[in-house]
């Protein structure tokens, strides 16, 4: 690390540099560890399927619900036409 004391003067064009900042990079999460026999293997592989179709199903039933308002939505009479 440089002493601030014996940096030159900046000179008329120079831009100001600023020092790297101190601040704490975090590091991502590991990786889960891999499973070692067949059973955990295939317990893994069955696990992230399970998870993979219950998001599908998750998204799929936000879809109905979104076309079960719209569907509603059409069919609901008109405020303007009401009075």
């Amino acid at each position: 690390m440089t002493n601030p004391a014996n940096t030159p003067a900046p000179k008329p064009g120079d831009l100001p540099v600023n020092p790297p900042a101190q601040t704490s990079v975090t590091q991502p999460a590991p990786a889960p560890a891999k499973p070692k026999t067949e059973n955990a293997v295939r317990d893994a592989r069955l696990k992230a399927a399970l998870k993979a179709n219950m998001a599908r199903r998750k998204g799929q039933a936000r879809a109905r619900a979104g076309d079960d308002v719209s569907a509603t939505d059409a069919n609901a009479p008109d405020a303007k036409n009401n009075e």
